[in-house]
């Protein structure tokens, strides 16, 4: 979560990680481009990384061209394909932010839509318990995948890390995959996922890219 922020090495450095990590870019971002480039160059699937209200705005900004709640569904809809179109080839989206906007039905109804549009899938980043995102996305056949772990969350302790592998191997026991979400801050933050994807290989997980997950299936109607 969140390229777009930095270049230079710092960006060069994680586009070096394993190919299957994917980069969610924030389209507003100066370096969004840069970003989105030096991705596709070392193999890296795309989400764009769209910025939408939290609970607690405005003291927590996801930006002034963000999606809001108050928002008619015309201009949601013209905010989701600029985004779109800032970043071409992206494979879906997930939600920065947005514990606000994620709960709201109305919004993620119209979000979902142009996401169907489009052919794009939805990593619903679970900002908040009360979410609807990923029901309202297999309501409108957009594929849906759901946030899991947090793995930079609360730190990048050493400790945290035995933590959060835990939590996979322990998630593992009762699904086919586990989807887990951290932020690229900074170069420890690398580190961190580096040292966490050295691990999580030992422990005998795959990496995979999120186009190789079994998407969401339509139940039958009965």
């Amino acid at each position: 979560d969140d390229f777009g922020n930095y270049s230079g090495k710092l960006l060069s450095s994680f586009a070096k990680t394993d190919p299957a990590v994917t980069f969610a870019i924030l389209p507003d971002t100066r370096y969004a481009e840069d970003a989105l480039l030096m991705a596709r160059q070392n193999g890296h699937e795309t989400l764009i990384h769209i910025p939408m209200e939290p609970i607690n705005y405005p003291a927590e900004n996801p930006g002034d061209k963000a999606i809001f709640i108050q928002l008619s569904p015309g201009e949601i809809t013209r905010r989701m394909e600029r985004f779109i179109n800032k970043l071409p080839g992206c494979i879906g989206a997930n939600n920065h932010m947005g514990s606000l906007a994620t709960a709201d039905e109305p919004a993620m109804q119209t979000v979902m839509q142009v996401l169907r549009k489009h052919n794009l899938l939805f990593v619903d980043s679970r900002t908040t318990n009360s979410t609807v995102a990923y029901k309202t996305a297999q309501k409108n056949l957009v594929p849906a995948f759901k946030r899991d772990i947090f793995l930079d969350e609360p730190d990048l302790s050493p400790a945290n890390l035995d933590k959060k592998l835990a939590e996979c191997n322990a998630l593992a026991q009762s699904r086919p995959y586990v989807i887990t979400i951290m932020h690229c801050h900074t170069a420890n933050h690398l580190d961190y996922l580096n040292k966490f994807i050295a691990r999580a290989e030992q422990s005998g997980f795959r990496l995979l890219p999120l186009s190789r997950l079994s998407a969401y299936k339509l139940p039958q109607i009965q």
